[in-house]
Formats: structure tokens, sequence, C-alpha cells
């Protein structure tokens, strides 16, 4: 039997900015929810979704399908979507598609050093 760790999700408003903080595993068993969060910041009247993904400890196709979609619904609806990246190991899933040059990842130097070249 496959088990995953949960994911958790959080979602605050200030402002004109709805955070959306992922902490935990991002794969198929957790997808769903995540996707739901999304979906629901994308169809709010925020002027800009920030998207943490600092506390994940696993990401896999899904985390990238998951962000390639609220991208398209962002800037569909006129949004502006900001992605606070990932530790490493979970940003090298974007890094290995080639989606972290498409994605609007923040530049950080955050608690595990820089996560993009300036």
């Amino acid at each position: 039997m496959l088990t995953t760790s949960p994911l958790a999700i959080d979602v605050r408003d200030t402002g004109t900015t709805r955070h959306l903080t992922l902490a935990g595993d991002l794969d198929i068993g957790t997808a769903p929810a995540a996707h739901q969060a999304v979906s629901d910041a994308a169809r709010s009247h925020a002027d800009t979704i920030v998207l943490d993904l600092t506390a994940l400890e696993f990401a896999d196709a899904c985390a990238v399908h998951l962000v390639l979609t609220l991208h398209q619904a962002a800037t569909e609806a006129g949004q502006r979507l900001v992605v606070l990246p990932g530790p490493p190991w979970v940003h090298d899933v974007f890094r290995l598609t080639g989606t972290d040059e498409r994605l609007p990842f923040a530049r950080t130097t955050g608690r595990f050093g820089p996560q993009r070249p300036a």
C-alpha cells in the first residue's frame, strides 16, 4: 500500500494579496486538495497570488502541473503570481522540466541559499 505524507495548506488574505503556503508532500495523493486551493485563489478577487513552496518536503510532476495551472489561470484573470521556490530537492523537478525558467519564481536567498541565479 502506498502512503503519502499529508499536505498542509495555509491560505491567508492580506489586503489584495492571497498567500498560499504548502507544507509536506505534494504528489498524486495530495494534489487534489492543492488544486482546489489554487482554483479558489485564481477565482478570488486578489490582485496578487503568492504561492509559497518553501515548506514542501517532496514534490513530483504534480507540483509542476499545479503551478502551471495556477500560472495560466492567474494570467487569464489578470492576477500577478509570485512563486516562492522550495528547497533545492523540491525545486529540482521544476529545473529538470525547464519550467523554472517559464514560471514566476521569486529570486530568493532563503534558508536554503540561492534558489536561482540572479
